[in-house]
């Protein structure tokens, strides 16, 4: 199930940060060089993916960082490689491990907070609307399996790619408290 958090309102049109989620675990079998793959649909977004996405967020629990390779792939199969630790680095777990444009290098684990991803977002062609692939790969035969636990994505909005959105029923879906209310499509 993917979530996207918007502003408070049930029409319009919404600039800012809209941010779609998955959460569903997947197990990373270890030696597995086609890895696992999970899947965020985008919809909603009117501009490209390249100017557009801001950062990309994962949760993976794993013994030995230095094993995994990440990738995404944009809706028109264009793929980057968010990490690909090719052994060297020790450590464990990618905890709230996010990529984005201007983050830090790469190197040693543990890896959490912002990083650069190991080839630029620029890499990423087409529209931003549809299927993103993360895949989450264990090149190496030793240690337990691994999970990925949860990943998401940032987008940046402006007027010309702004968010269009609507939903109904629209009553109850008001908060004068709540500034960031999170929305979850049931079909």
């Amino acid at each position: 199930t993917a979530t996207v958090q918007i502003g408070g309102v049930s029409t319009g049109t919404y600039s800012g940060t809209v941010l779609f989620t998955n959460s569903t675990a997947a197990t990373v079998t270890n030696n597995t060089p086609a890895g696992v793959n999970s899947t965020i649909n985008v919809q909603g977004i009117t501009a490209n993916a390249t100017s557009q996405l801001a950062k990309v967020c994962v949760n993976v629990t794993e013994a030995r960082d230095q094993d995994l390779k990440v990738t995404l792939t944009s809706p028109g199969g264009s793929m980057i490689r968010l990490l690909n630790t090719s052994g060297g680095q020790t450590g464990a777990n990618l905890t709230n491990t996010c990529f984005i444009t201007g983050g830090v290098a790469l190197s040693a684990a543990p890896y959490t907070g912002n990083f650069a991803p190991n080839q630029a977002f620029s890499g990423l062609t087409g529209v931003a609307n549809g299927n993103w692939v993360l895949n989450v790969s264990d090149n190496n035969a030793t240690g337990a399996n691994g999970t990925l636990n949860s990943w998401n994505m940032t987008f940046n909005t402006t007027a010309n790619g702004a968010v269009k959105f609507s939903w109904s029923p629209s009553a109850g879906l008001s908060s004068a408290n709540v500034s960031s209310p999170v929305i979850s499509p049931t079909a």
